[in-house]
């Protein structure tokens, strides 16, 4: 009767991503240390060979931002913005350094401000005392450039603020919608006096009744 068992004499390469897996199938079939170690060194070589001609094989996309797209002074320039446009789809604007008096710019700055600094990505200073491209941003947006943690969070709390007026400002009701809401006229009061005085009085005359009966 033959067995239902897997075959696993076939020579086929242990191709895996892990070595415990490795280990697991190279003890599937035989218990011998130095085979035992020669399929699992041989198993790691296969997915080691795999992933460099995989990274050498593996098409990146259609470039990185170019030198001209950085502005030194923080922010993207407008070829940078050009070319993520272009690259990803997006629709980048220059950042708001004036005052955001308008709820698009209340919108946009505060949302960039909370973005970035009220969790940081990282630091503000590097290793020689610089400040980053994190921090530089902060200048693209007509805000100081912060140089620890503690003004970082301040640049995150007036993102907040801005937010929040961006939101009031959209829930202030229109001047025209105020002076044309109609109000109730006489016969729909009285309408509504009648309708609530008609219960008690069939609920008097039901009591009357029943008191001469």
């Amino acid at each position: 009767m033959p067995s239902s068992s897997p075959d696993h004499s076939s020579k086929r390469p242990l191709f895996v991503m892990g070595t415990t897996r490795a280990r697991f199938i190279a003890t599937m079939n035989t218990t011998k240390p130095r085979l035992y170690w020669s399929r699992i060194i041989k198993a790691n070589a296969i997915n080691e060979n795999w992933r460099i001609s995989y990274m050498a094989t593996r098409k990146s996309p259609v470039g990185s931002n170019p030198k001209a797209g950085k502005d030194p002074a923080g922010g993207l320039t407008a070829a940078g913005r050009a070319f993520f446009n272009k690259r990803d789809g997006l629709h980048l604007k220059p950042g708001v350094k004036g005052a955001a008096d308008t709820p698009e710019k209340m919108k946009r700055k505060g949302s960039f401000l909370t973005r970035h600094f009220t969790h940081p990505s990282g630091p503000m200073l590097n290793e020689k005392g610089e400040p980053t491209r994190l921090a530089l941003s902060a200048h693209a947006w007509g805000e100081p450039v912060p140089a620890t943690e503690a003004a970082a969070k301040k640049l995150a709390a007036k993102g907040r603020k801005l937010l929040l007026k961006y939101h009031a400002s959209k829930e202030v009701p229109k001047p025209g919608k105020t002076a044309n809401a109609k109000s109730p006229t006489k016969k729909t009061a009285a309408r509504k006096s009648a309708s609530k005085a008609a219960p008690r009085t069939k609920a008097k005359t039901a009591t009357k009744s029943a008191r001469k009966a």
